[in-house]
């Protein structure tokens, strides 16, 4: 044989042994499934203010001005029924957090107390305004514009999901020197952001 037919046949038989060494490779595959799952739902929570739709009314009910004294930071009603203010989420999705987020306008320089709607107009209250508290912590009252996280979640006695935010609303005194009587109305806004 000749270098040339030998250098021909070794090659040859170097090419069958990596083709082959090759098919070996590619038999030991492996294969599986994946599967994606999620939820895709209709709606966001239904919303209800006090029982009612998603705008609502809070009885702060009728107190003389003399209530507030002459001192600030005087705090006057919240009992029985009169401030309760409750916002229920029903029917939301299975799991996961909303963002309520509160505001309205301040009163100059004080950040916690809601100020009263058309505050120049003589038949409105004055030197009076509106704390907004947790109904678990009448300590301190919020800021009139916050954002509070609720966590939603399926109870274990039935598979609705909804959670209620129980908050009570008190007029309060803003400066010394006594509260002027008229209307004491107010508002607030909110909005939902699902997370």
């Amino acid at each position: 044989m000749t270098i040339s037919k030998k250098k021909f046949l070794s090659l040859a038989l170097f090419v069958s042994a990596s083709v082959a060494s090759v098919n070996v490779l590619a038999a030991d595959t492996h294969s599986g499934t994946i599967s994606f799952s999620g939820l895709i739902y209709s709606s966001t929570c239904t919303v209800s203010i006090n029982g009612g739709g998603s705008d609502g009314n809070v009885n702060m009910g009728r107190h003389p001005s003399s209530a507030f004294g002459t001192e600030p930071k005087q705090i006057v009603g919240g009992a029985g029924t009169d401030g309760q203010l409750n916002i229920s989420l029903i029917d939301c999705p299975p799991t996961g957090t909303v963002a309520l987020k509160i505001s309205g306008s301040e009163t100059p320089n004080e950040p916690q107390i809601l100020a009263l709607d058309n505050p120049s107009d003589e038949k409105t209250a004055k030197n009076v305004g509106v704390y907004i508290y947790d109904k678990d912590n009448l300590d301190t009252p919020y800021n009139i514009n916050f954002t509070k996280d609720i966590e939603i979640k399926a109870s274990e006695e039935s598979a609705s999901t909804s959670a209620t935010i129980p908050l009570i609303a008190k007029y309060v005194s803003v400066n010394a020197g006594g509260v002027k009587a008229g209307q004491a109305n107010a508002t607030l806004n909110y909005s939902l952001t699902y997370k």
